[in-house]
């Protein structure tokens, strides 16, 4: 995403910067600067008004807003922008439109669902195919109704629904029907439990958009890393911007199951309003032929195609990218922390990124570090305790694979690269998601190996390597048998 230099924009890149029509569309690879360029768009509006616009800046995760707020603070003057996440700004604005908070308990909403389903059952007695399902796929299918702001029962029928899976096919129109009436049902429940959903929210604000507080709203609106956003999200930007958007986004580095249009949201990027950045600046070749390997493949599919900008080359050379195999996980994991403590004697001056692929990994690498007496930070977000990290200092960094989107460090490790875990399959996903699953996954280990400066180091038991391993070209990476 950026980097802890000021760094001489190019061309294309200026022409963002200095853009003078409405709402802003910046679609580019990673590391072509998208986000610098963003965050020297939003500090280049304030001063030309003499500081007198509003600036808002959002972006995906905690972590990033700490790294984009330190960047602007540190490299580029820009103390009076703000940087947030799109929930915690937007549950303040429900806050000052009803006078009370948005509260989310995710472990409180599957007992709802349950509970939804056994008051279903008993009013209408009559057994269904539909009660066999499993609370997750309905807790989906109920989200997704929110996050497509959908608000009737005859706009649920008339919405195409791709990929419901092998368990149960919502094909007729009594089939709608009567998952709308026990979504109905969900709703109700989630009122009586008070707890809501996060997509519950945008559905909210998006029927009460004329209701938002001018106070609310925003001069010029900045949004990186949209690609995974909502429609309900993207509806709710658009509504609090006074004069401009501006949008960064990459759907090579989707790693979410949204889907939009940036007509549906209302955001006019046509023609001149859009502008692609195809040159990398962040990684060395050797690192993005890597990436594009996996990138490719994804572009072949025709939906994806017009969406996805192909990467030009970066000039810098650098390592191949390596794969290091072992015998078994005892082995891996002990010589991960040797690595570890090898590259902070080497490269003192360095970041190294530690990418783990789920939660309960990273508190497991955490605790592997923590036996082996190995300095590191935590990239992680906690409401109760501030996060003391800084990604622009030198060391080693611990960071969820989901969390690393926009982040960069010289050095990046994926440990457990491993079939099983990438791609990591839900047991209970149906056989016509698993596709579109498996692009996700791939973009995923995209951004994990984009979020590279110099150095890529992936690990992995040598008779369970990642399918995406045989996905890479030969000539792209090295493997060491240990």
């Amino acid at each position: 995403m950026m980097t802890n230099k000021i760094i001489n924009l190019t061309k294309e890149q200026e022409a963002c910067v200095n853009y003078k029509g409405g709402d802003l569309l910046i679609k580019g690879v990673a590391g072509s600067g998208k986000s610098y360029v963003l965050l020297r768009r939003a500090v280049k509006l304030y001063k030309e008004s003499n500081g007198s616009a509003s600036i808002k800046i959002f972006t995906f995760t905690n972590a990033l807003v700490k790294y984009t707020d330190e960047l602007l603070q540190d490299k580029l003057g820009g103390q009076y922008i703000d940087v947030s996440t799109i929930d915690r700004f937007f549950s303040n604005v429900y806050k000052k439109m009803t006078n009370k908070w948005f509260h989310v308990n995710n472990d409180k909403i599957k007992d709802v669902v349950e509970q939804t389903f056994y008051d279903y059952k008993k009013q209408h007695r009559k057994k269904h195919r539909f009660y066999e399902i499993d609370t997750d796929y309905w807790l989906e299918e109920f989200k997704w109704i929110q996050e497509k702001c959908i608000q009737s029962e005859e706009e649920y029928i008339n919405t195409n629904r791709k990929g419901r899976g092998s368990q149960v096919k919502i094909i007729s129109e009594n089939d709608k029907r009567m998952v709308w009436e026990i979504y109905s049902l969900f709703i109700q429940n989630l009122k009586n439990a008070k707890t809501n959903t996060w997509e519950g929210l945008y559905l909210y604000l998006n029927e009460h958009l004329d209701e938002i507080p001018e106070q609310c709203k925003v001069d010029f609106v900045f949004v990186d890393e949209a690609q995974d956003l909502t429609i309900g999200k993207l509806r709710a930007l658009k509504a609090i911007t006074k004069k401009t958007i501006t949008i960064a986004a990459d759907m090579a580095q989707k790693i979410y199951k949204t889907t939009f249009t940036w007509k549906e949201v209302g955001i006019d990027i046509q023609g001149r309003a859009s502008k692609s950045l195809k040159k990398t600046f962040r990684s060395t070749k050797q690192i993005v032929l890597l990436a594009e390997d996996l990138a490719a493949i994804n572009r072949k599919d025709v939906d994806l195609k017009s969406e996805l900008t192909e990467a030009v080359f970066p000039d810098v050379e650098g390592p191949l990218p390596r794969l290091f195999l072992f015998d078994d996980k005892i082995h891996e994991e002990a010589y991960l922390a040797t690595f570890s403590k090898m590259l902070l004697k080497e490269f003192v001056n360095d970041t190294v990124g530690i990418i783990c692929k789920t939660k309960k990994y990273f508190f497991h690498i955490r605790k592997l570090f923590d036996s082996n007496n190995i300095k590191y930070q935590e990239i992680f977000f906690s409401t109760k305790n501030p996060p003391e990290w800084q990604l622009l200092t030198p060391g080693l960094k611990l960071v969820v694979a989901k969390s690393s989107k926009g982040l960069e460090f010289d050095t990046v490790l994926i440990p457990d690269f491993d079939e099983g875990t990438h791609p990591l399959i839900p047991f209970n996903i149906g056989d016509d998601q698993v596709d579109d699953h498996i692009v996700t996954e791939r973009n995923l280990v995209y951004v994990m190996l984009t979020r590279a400066r110099q150095r890529v180091i992936m690990f992995c038991t040598k008779n369970n390597q990642s399918r995406f391993v045989k996905e890479f070209s030969n000539n792209h990476f090295l493997r060491a048998l240990f």
